[in-house]
C-alpha cells in the first residue's frame, strides 16, 4: 500500500480503475486493491474496456484492463464509443479504429464519436456527413453536424446559423429554425413549444392551419384597431403641437417687442447722456476762457499803472 502515498490526484472509479496523478507528474491507473498500473505522460479513464494513454514520445495508444498495449500508435485519440474510437493519423486525417486495432477505410478532416449507430465526419471539401458503423457515407451533406440523440441529429444547412434544423436516421430534413420561426410566429400560444420537426407533417399542419388563420386574422384586426387609435391620437397630438407652436410664436413676438423697446430706451439714455456730457464740456470750456480773459484784463491794468 506504500504506492498509494504517491498519489496527489484521483478520479472516480470507472470500469474498475481510477485514473490518478502521481507526485512526479505521471499518470497511472489504480485498481480497487490499491495497486498502481502503468506510468504515462497523460491518460484518460477506461471506456468499453480500453483506455487511451499518451507516451513521452507524444504518441497515443490504447491499453486493456491488464495494462497491455494494443497495436497502433497515433497523433491523437478519443475514447471508445459503441465499439469504435476516433484516432488522428496525421494532420487533418482522422479515422475510426475498432477494438482489434483495425482501421476503417475512410479518412476524414474531422470526426465525432459514434452515437446511436452513426458518427459525423468532415470530408475533404469541408462539408459534414454521417457514416454508419460499416463506414458507409449517408447521402446528406451539411455545413455543420452534431451527434444523434434520441433518433435525431442537429445539422446546419449552410453558413447562415438560422438554417439549423434536425434530421432523422434516414436523413430526412425537417423545417429549418428560420422557416419554423417564420411559421410559428403566426401560431396560437399553445403551439409555441412544439418541436420544429412536427411542422413537416402535412396532416399536423392541416389540423392547425385554420386555428393559425383565425389567430392571424385576429392579429390583423387588432393591428388595424391599434392603427386607427394611433391615428386619432396622432391627430390630437398634432393639434396640440400646432396650438403650442402658435402660442410659442406669440410669446416670441412679445419678447422680441419688449427687447426692441428696451434697446431703444437704452440707446435714448446713451444719447441723452452723451448730450449732457457735451454740454458740461462746453460749459467748462467757457469758464476756462472767461478766466483767461479776466487774467488778461488784470495784466493790462497793471501795465498801464507802471507807465503812468
Amino acid at each position: 500500500m506504500r504506492e498509494i502515498k504517491k498519489i496527489v490526484c484521483i478520479d472516480p472509479y470507472r470500469e474498475g480503475f481510477a485514473r490518478v496523478v502521481l507526485n512526479d507528474g505521471k499518470y497511472a491507473f489504480l485498481d480497487k486493491n490499491g495497486k498502481l498500473q502503468g506510468r504515462y505522460k497523460r491518460a484518460w479513464p477506461y471506456s468499453e474496456g480500453l483506455a487511451c494513454v499518451q507516451f513521452y514520445s507524444y504518441k497515443y495508444a490504447f491499453i486493456d484492463r491488464n495494462g497491455k498495449l494494443q497495436k497502433g500508435r497515433y497523433k491523437w485519440v478519443d475514447s471508445y464509443h459503441e465499439g469504435f474510437a476516433v484516432v488522428m493519423l496525421d494532420v487533418n486525417k482522422c479515422a475510426f479504429v475498432d477494438k482489434n486495432g483495425k482501421l476503417q477505410e475512410g479518412r476524414y478532416r474531422d470526426a465525432g464519436a459514434y452515437s446511436e449507430g452513426f458518427a459525423y465526419v468532415m470530408l475533404d471539401d469541408g462539408k459534414y456527413a454521417f457514416i454508419d458503423k460499416n463506414g458507409k457515407l449517408q447521402e446528406g451533406r451539411y455545413r455543420k453536424a452534431w451527434s444523434y440523440r434520441e433518433g435525431f441529429a442537429r445539422v446546419q444547412l449552410d453558413d447562415d446559423a438560422s438554417t439549423n434544423t434536425t434530421i432523422d436516421k434516414s436523413g430526412n430534413i425537417y423545417l429549418s429554425k428560420r422557416d419554423w420561426l417564420e411559421y410559428i410566429k403566426k401560431a396560437p400560444l399553445s403551439f409555441k413549444f412544439i418541436p420544429p420537426y412536427y411542422f413537416n407533417d402535412e396532416d399536423f399542419i392541416e389540423s392547425i392551419d385554420n386555428a393559425v388563420k383565425d389567430v392571424f386574422a385576429n392579429k390583423v384586426k387588432a393591428v388595424d384597431s391599434a392603427l386607427n387609435d394611433a391615428e386619432e391620437k396622432l391627430a390630437e397630438i398634432r393639434d396640440d403641437f400646432e396650438n403650442f407652436c402658435k402660442m410659442r410664436v406669440e410669446k416670441i413676438k412679445i419678447v422680441k417687442e419688449i427687447m426692441q423697446k428696451e434697446e431703444q430706451e437704452r440707446l435714448e439714455r446713451e444719447r441723452v447722456g452723451r448730450e449732457r456730457l457735451e454740454q458740461e464740456r462746453l460749459k467748462q470750456v467757457k469758464i476756462e476762457q472767461a478766466k483767461e480773459d479776466l487774467i488778461q484784463q488784470i495784466n493790462n491794468l497793471d501795465v498801464g499803472k507802471d507807465r503812468g
